[in-house]
C-alpha cells in the first residue's frame, strides 16, 4: 500500500491564478463544502487572500458549517477564545442566497466532480465560465491525476465487471472466514441498499461495504494479516501512512489507483470494512463525544491538506491524533452500550443508532449469493437514505469513486 498527497496538484493551479491576477480585488467564493475547498482556503489565506464565503447546495452541509461557528465553538471555548476563533471560520450559504443579485466582483472557485452541474447552475445566474467561474482542479481527470510515469506498462487493465468479480471474491473470502470463526459481519451502506433494492450492486455503484462490531472487526484484522492473497489495510498496520479509521481488504493479485482529495492510494482492488463501535452510556454524552471524535478526525485530515510534505513534528502530531481517536473508538465496549455507530463516516450522526439494530442477523441475496444483514436493516437504511426504495434522480445516478485497476499479470488473477 502506498499513499500520495494530491495537495500539490491543487496548489499549482492556485499559483497559476495568483500569477495571472484573476483573484485580485475579488470576492472569492468557494463552491462546495469539501476538503478541496478547505485546502483552497488555507493556501490562499497563506498567500494573503481572504475568502468571502462558502456556497453549497447541500442544506445539511451548510447547516453543519454554520452550527460549527454558532454552536460548537461556543460550547468548547471561553468567550474570549471564541471571538478570536470565529474570525477564522467562514459562513456558508446556498448559491442563490449569496450570489444573487448578481455580483460582478465575485470569482467562484470549484474543485469538484460535479463541476459541470455547478457551472450550469451559476451560468443561469449570469456568471461566466472562465471569468467568474474557475475550476481549481479536477481530481477525477485520470490523465492528470495518474500522470506519474509508466507504472501501468505491461499490466492488464480491469473492466468494471472484472473489478466487481474481484470484489465479490474478497467478500466471499471474508464471509468464509467469519462463518468459520464466529465473527459477526453485515452488509452495509450502499451494498446493503443494493441487496435490498436491486439484489446486487446498485447499477451505478462500484464498491462493497461491510459493517462489523468493533471486537469482531479487530479479530478479523488479526486473522487476515497472514493471508497470502487477501490482505487487510488499516491504521493498525499502517499507522504512519493510512489516514482512515475504516479498513480495506485487498486482493494482492491486483493493483488499483484510487483517489479522493487529498489522497491517491495505491493498493489492490478492495472492499471496505467499517468498525461499528460503542458510544457513551448516557444519552446526553453521545453528541459531545461525537463532536470531539469528529473534531480530531477533521484535524487529522486537515493536516494532510495543509502539509503536503510533513516534517517530523507534524508526523508526530498525526500519530497522537490517531492514537487518541483509536482510544475513543475503544472506550465504550460495543456489547455493553445502547448506542453504537461508525460516526467517522460520510453519514456522520446518521450512523448513531441503537445497538438492537444489529442485535441479530438475517440473510439477503447479493449478486446470486446470500450474505448477512442486520435485522434492523429497514431502520438503518431509512436513517441513512430516507425513502431508500425510491431511485435517486438521473443526475445522481453516478459513482462517487474514481480509480483505475489492473491485474498484476497479463492473463488476470
Amino acid at each position: 500500500m502506498q499513499i500520495e498527497n494530491l495537495s500539490r496538484y491543487l496548489y499549482d493551479k492556485l499559483d497559476e491564478f495568483v500569477e495571472k491576477g484573476v483573484l485580485e480585488n475579488k470576492k472569492i467564493v468557494l463552491f462546495g463544502l469539501n476538503t478541496s475547498s478547505y485546502g483552497t482556503k488555507h493556501y490562499l489565506e497563506q498567500k494573503g487572500y481572504q475568502i468571502a464565503a462558502y456556497v453549497d447546495n447541500d442544506k445539511k452541509k451548510v447547516e453543519d458549517n454554520n452550527d460549527m461557528i454558532d454552536i460548537l465553538l461556543p460550547r468548547h471555548f471561553a468567550p474570549e477564545q471564541y471571538k478570536r476563533l470565529e474570525k477564522e471560520y467562514i459562513r456558508a450559504y446556498f448559491p442563490a442566497e449569496y450570489l444573487q443579485p448578481f455580483r460582478e466582483d465575485a470569482v467562484i472557485l470549484i474543485a469538484s466532480k460535479y463541476y459541470p452541474e455547478m457551472c450550469t447552475q451559476l451560468e443561469k445566474m449570469g456568471y461566466q465560465e472562465g471569468v467568474h467561474i474557475l475550476k481549481t482542479a479536477d481530481f477525477y481527470d485520470v490523465e492528470h491525476v495518474l500522470n506519474d510515469g509508466n507504472w501501468s506498462e505491461g499490466l492488464q487493465e480491469m473492466t468494471r465487471e472484472q473489478v466487481r468479480k474481484t470484489q465479490l471474491g474478497i467478500l466471499d473470502h471474508i464471509k468464509k472466514v467469519c462463518d468459520e470463526n464466529g465473527i459477526r459481519y453485515f452488509l452495509g451502506a450502499g451494498t446493503l441498499l443494493g441487496a435490498i433494492r436491486h439484489k446486487g450492486y446498485i447499477p451505478w455503484d462500484d464498491d462493497i461495504d461491510i459493517n462489523m462490531p468493533y471486537p469482531d472487526y479487530i479479530k478479523l484484522m488479526e486473522i487476515l494479516k497472514d493471508d497470502e492473497i487477501y490482505q487487510p489495510i488499516s491504521v493498525y498496520q499502517h499507522q504512519e501512512s493510512y489516514p482512515y479509521f475504516f479498513s480495506r481488504v485487498e486482493d494482492t493479485r491486483t493493483i488499483m489507483k484510487n483517489w479522493e482529495y487529498p489522497f491517491l492510494i495505491t493498493s489492490g482492488v478492495s472492499v471496505d470494512l467499517f468498525p461499528i463501535f460503542g458510544l457513551p452510556y448516557q444519552q446526553t454524552d453521545v453528541m459531545p463525544f461525537y463532536d470531539e471524535i469528529r473534531k480530531r478526525n477533521n484535524q487529522l485530515i486537515e493536516s494532510y491538506i495543509v502539509y503536503a510534505d510533513a516534517d517530523e513534528n507534524e508526523i508526530e502530531k498525526r500519530k497522537t491524533l490517531i492514537d487518541q481517536i483509536i482510544e475513543m473508538m475503544e472506550k465504550y465496549p460495543y456489547d455493553e452500550t445502547e448506542n453504537i455507530g461508525y460516526i467517522l463516516s460520510k453519514h456522520a450522526e446518521k450512523d448513531i443508532m441503537k445497538r438492537d439494530v444489529y442485535e441479530s442477523a438475517l440473510e439477503a441475496s447479493f449478486e446470486g449469493e446470500t450474505y448477512k444483514i442486520m435485522s434492523g436493516y429497514d431502520y438503518y437504511l431509512t436513517a441513512l437514505y430516507g425513502d431508500y426504495m425510491e431511485l435517486p434522480s438521473e443526475k445522481e445516478q453516478r459513482t462517487t469513486h474514481s480509480f483505475q485497476a489492473y491485474y498484476k499479470n497479463q492473463t488476470g488473477a
